[in-house]
């Protein structure tokens, strides 16, 4: 799906941004693309990524973008939360559960390879407001930290025990 936005996107965008994907995925999938990620000048790594690799590339991006077509829960998502970095994701349920206080503008249509072209423009000419992004992802990694889960697991325990 990616490779298939960024075909369609000008050229003034795609001299502006380097793409690496990283993941496992299908050979013959991985080969049917390679030609067209060498035209592109797409970095793609269709390995298992070791943990090092994963932090290192979250790290040094300025995007995290995750186009799935389904799915129901992804621990790049996760993940990514923890590095405080623009996260786009399709409009997958589970996806807008979790980045619950994002615009809807923010997701692009699950599937749809015209929807995510515009919103790798839209993020490039930065019509996305990543500052509001970005402490929706404070908030978020504050809900979902070990702490708030840790204080929900004993509320519920205390909740059991009272019932007893």
């Amino acid at each position: 799906l990616l490779i298939e936005a960024l075909k369609i996107l000008p050229e003034n965008y795609l001299s502006k941004i380097k793409v690496n994907i990283l993941g496992k995925t299908e050979p013959n999938l991985f080969e049917r693309y390679q030609s067209e990620c060498n035209k592109l000048n797409v970095e793609w790594n269709c390995n298992f990524v070791p943990e090092d690799v994963l932090y290192e590339a979250i790290g040094n991006s300025d995007l995290i973008l995750l186009p799935y077509r389904s799915i129901s829960q992804s621990g790049v998502l996760l993940l990514a939360l923890s590095y405080r970095k623009p996260i786009m994701t399709s409009d997958l349920p589970s996806f807008k559960e979790t980045l619950e206080g994002y615009s809807d503008d923010w997701f692009f249509k699950a599937d749809n390879i015209n929807s995510l072209n515009e919103a790798i423009k839209r993020f490039i000419d930065q019509e996305i407001d990543t500052e509001k992004m970005v402490n929706i992802i404070d908030f978020l990694n504050q809900k979902y930290s070990w702490k708030e889960s840790a204080k929900a697991t004993v509320k519920v325990y205390d909740q059991v025990s009272s019932a007893s």
